[in-house]
Parts: C-alpha cells; structure tokens; sequence
C-alpha cells in the first residue's frame, strides 16, 4: 500500500522540529525541495512492487501561503541565472504535537517515543507517519544535504536531471494537443499555436530553395530576385503627383511632380521640351559653346581672374587689389606708371643694341662682340683673355702679352714708320727723319749695264759695257772700290783704268774684292791698297 506523499512530507517536517531547533529556519525550503523528494522515495518502496503508473495531468496552482520564519544568512553561492519568479505553493497542514520535553524548557531527553526509538538527546526514526522505513529510506534520511540527499535519489543537477531553467518551466507549462508549435512571446516565456499541414509540408523542406518551391515563391519564377534598388524603391509611398530620383547607388527618394512638370515630361523631343521650358535655343540661350562650358565650371570666390591654358579651355587665378588697378589703367603709358616701370626713368628705354644681348646665352667663359650695327655674338674666353682683360694698364697688359718695348718688341721709331709705309719693292733710301723711299739702281751711261737694280730678284750687278771703263780726266785722287760683295769686281780682258786723277791711289777696302790685272792697264797710280786680292 501506499502513503500520500504530502503526509509523509508533514511527518517529517514534525520530526525535524523536534529533532533539529534550526530547522525551523529553513522549514519552507526544505518542505517544498528535500523532503517532498525523500518522501517520494519513500512511498516507493513502502508500497507494494507493482511499477509506478503514468504521471497525472499537472493540477492548479494553489494559493499563496503565509511566509515562514527567516532562516539564518547562508554563504553567498555563485550567481546564477536570473529565472521568472514562480507561483508560492499552498502552506500544508500543521502536523501533531509531538511529546513534551522531560525538562522545564531547553532540548527533550530520557527516552523517545512516537515515530522515535532510543532516546534523547540521540534518537533514531522507528517509523514515518506510523510506517517503518525501508534499509533505503533510511540511507536517504541520514544524508547530510540536499545535494548528497539527489545523488542518493539519483536526480544529480546537471546529470540525471536538467536543472531548472525558466525556458523549461514555460514550455512544461504548455499542453501538448495535435498540430500545435510553440513561439516565445518574451524572455523565457512561450505559446503555443495551431500549425497546419502545409506548415508541416514547409518545416519538413531540406533547404531555402525547396521551401521557396513550397510557398509558390521561386526566385525569378514567382518572384523578383532581390535587388538593392528595387528595395529601396518599394520604401517610398505612392501619393499622388510623386516622382522618384537617386540619392546614391541603389538609393531612391520621391519628390512632388506638377503638372508643369509633367508637361515637360510627355515632350517627344529635346527641342519639343525646351521650348517647354522656355529654353529654345538661339532664342532664350545661348548655343553650346566650348569656351562658355569651359567658364562655366569655373568658381566664383571673391579676387579671381580667368586666363586660358588651351584652346577653349579656361583657369581661373587669384588676382590681387594691386593687379585691379592696373586692369583699369587708360592707357600703357598709366599702366607703365603703376608697374613702376616708367621709360627713362624706372626702365630702359627699348634698344637695339640691348635687345641683340638680351637674346645671348650666359654660360661660363664668354665674351660679347659685335658683328653689325646693334648687333652682337658671342665667342669664348679663355682664362688668358681674362687675365689679359684684368690688367691695370697697358704696360702690365703688354707683359702679360710678352710683348715689352724693348724686351720683347722694338720700340716706336720714325724711321721705322718711314720703312713701314713703303708699298712698293726695290732698294731703301732713307729720304729725311721719319720717310724713306724705294729706290732702283740704273745705269748713267750705255758704258755700264746693271742687273737686277732694285734688289727684288736677287743682288744687284754693274758691269762695263766697254774696254775703257773709266775715261774721267779729272775727279778725286783716289778710287775706292768697297761696297762690293765678295767675288770679283772687275774682270774684263783689255779694260784700262786711265785718270791723271788716280794719282795718289786705287783703293779695294772689301775684303774679298778682286781685281784681275789680267790684259788690265792702271795708268799713273803710285799705290794699289787694297785689302782684297790684286792679281
């Protein structure tokens, strides 16, 4: 036979009272947890072997019971998770009185009765609830705790049972009639609602393509591949006189459409819509031009001047307040002024000469020179140029030449001038101080031939044309031959000197000089000196 749990439980809520003065602490907890399992293990083995039947349907919630005394403060375990706070169960009735102590007050003693065996202050459960407990009752009822008391039972947290979680008590809370699916409705809380067989059809598909084929919803059969801006697009309202444009890729708005605006939009034609608009052509605007597209994407910041960099094609510059009142010069000559650049008094004034150097190039080592009127080239100049040009004076300029008067060059000399101008060819007469001229040495006389006269063609030569080569009755007393070359001044065979004037002598000075006595007559001569040979 069996015994009603909750009597069970009450009987050794009694004795736990009298055994243990703190139980009453924790009489509640253990009441509802503990004991109601114990009790449960209880009655198992108490009844007959038959096995347990089928759990009864949950019966209701019952009222909230009174609270019970605080029990001391316990350590504070780890934090669990937070669950919904459940209904209080009914407080059960109150259990027997047990006996009295033997003393006046403090814990009972002497000999234990009831349920009890043995005796105080150590007395041993006989029976619960008038029934003798099994060999394992009463291993479940000496277990220290909770915990030892589930691991007895069988019912470890975590290992043989699933430890209470809010999501499970809801879902225990739901009935379990046909074609029903359960859905949270909050944290920790769940429903349940009808599900049909086509909802079964759909839950039991293997992939999103087969459930799309169950739902009549076949991407590009039934319906419309996803699309960013058909998205977008189906965000915006419908009210009436709407347009749609693009804010960004796959992004669209709507904005009011009038009727103006609708005008335009049923034009067949660009020219049909700018005469719409107003915008013909030639006639409200100006043709398309590329110099005007080019300005026009140009700023308009406040200081700017717009200048071309191509054909058509135009930039724009800061222009400064200073660069403003040259613009509105009159004339060149004001601008001039206002540059500073005044001509004959800030600038030179154009020439031609300047111009010719200007276009020179400036590398290393030139020199400037002219070629023409106000024109000029430019040729090397070497390291002696410039130590030539750097001179003082000219005295140092000639040193540097190597050309010093009197060391390196004859000196200025009139004479030497006079020599200078001559142009023409022949023999050298010093004619006065500071002029000579050419001069050509001819015969006096058909008695005297002379050969190459002036020098040019090689030394002059003067021969006698006739035996008697001196026919002179008077002239001085003395003949000097000397300014002869070396050679033979006179050979002729039968030539006679005759000259009562050669009374004194016939001198031959150059040494070298012949003469050839040889079918010669010298007539009255006392003295032939001569430092040549006569022979």
């Amino acid at each position: 036979m069996s015994k009603d749990v909750d009597s069970i439980v009450s009987s050794i809520d009694e004795a736990m009272l009298d055994l243990v003065p703190a139980y009453a602490n924790n009489r509640e907890v253990m009441k509802s947890g503990l004991f109601r399992a114990i009790a449960t293990g209880i009655e198992s083995y108490a009844g007959s072997s038959s096995e347990n039947g089928e759990t009864g349907p949950k019966g209701a919630t019952g009222a909230t019971g009174s609270a019970g005394p605080a029990g001391t403060e316990g350590a504070t375990g780890p934090a669990g998770p937070t669950g919904p706070t459940g209904p209080a169960g009914p407080t059960g009735p109150t259990g027997p009185t047990g006996p009295a102590g033997g003393g006046s007050g403090g814990a009972p003693s002497g000999a234990a009765a009831g349920d009890l065996s043995g005796t105080y202050p150590n007395p041993t459960v006989a029976k619960v609830a008038g029934v003798t407990p099994s060999a394992y009752g009463l291993t479940l009822l000496d277990d220290a705790d909770a915990a030892t008391a589930r691991t007895t039972l069988g019912v470890v947290i975590g290992t043989n049972v699933q430890a209470y979680d809010a999501t499970l008590a809801s879902l225990s809370a739901l009935g379990t009639a046909a074609d029903r699916i359960v859905y949270t409705t909050g944290i920790d809380t769940w429903a349940e609602s009808t599900i049909t067989s086509f909802g079964r059809s759909l839950l039991d598909d293997a992939d999103a393509a087969t459930a799309r084929t169950t739902l009549g919803l076949t991407i590009g059969t039934n319906v419309q591949a996803y699309d960013a801006t058909l998205t977008s697009l189906a965000a915006l309202g419908t009210t009436a006189d709407r347009i749609v444009y693009t804010t960004g890729i796959d992004t669209w708005a709507e904005s009011t459409i009038t009727s103006f605006g609708r005008s335009l939009l049923d034009d067949s034609d660009a020219a049909t819509a700018r005469t719409t608009i107003g915008l013909t052509i030639g006639t409200n605007v100006q043709a398309y031009d590329a110099t005007l597209a080019s300005l026009s994407l140009l700023g308009t910041a406040a200081d700017r001047i717009v200048y071309t960099t191509g054909v058509d094609t135009w930039a724009e510059s800061t222009i400064t307040s200073f660069a403003r009142t040259l613009l509105d010069d009159a004339d060149a000559a004001t601008a001039r002024t206002t540059l500073g650049l005044t001509i004959g008094t800030n600038v030179q004034a154009y020439d031609a000469t300047l111009a010719s150097l200007a276009s020179l190039g400036t590398a290393a080592d030139r020199i400037v020179y002219t070629t023409g009127v106000d024109t000029w080239a430019e040729a090397t100049l070497t390291s002696f140029g410039r130590s030539l040009i750097d001179d003082a004076d000219a005295a140092t300029a000639r040193t540097t030449l190597g050309v010093v008067i009197g060391t390196n060059v004859q000196a200025w000399d009139a004479d030497l001038d006079g020599y200078a101008a001559l142009s023409s060819t022949g023999l050298v007469a010093r004619t006065g101080s500071g002029t000579a001229a050419s001069r050509t040495l001819t015969a006096g006389s058909a008695q005297v031939t002379v050969s190459s006269g002036d020098g040019v063609s090689g030394n002059p030569t003067v021969d006698l044309a006739y035996a008697s080569a001196v026919r002179e009755t008077s002239g001085p007393t003395t003949l000097t031959l000397g300014a002869v070359a070396d050679g033979q001044l006179l050979k002729r065979s039968g030539a006679t000197i005759v000259g009562a004037w050669l009374s004194a002598s016939l001198v031959v000075s150059q040494a070298g000089a012949t003469i050839d006595t040889e079918g010669l007559s010298i007539v009255y001569p006392t003295t032939i000196s001569s430092a040549g040979t006569v022979s």
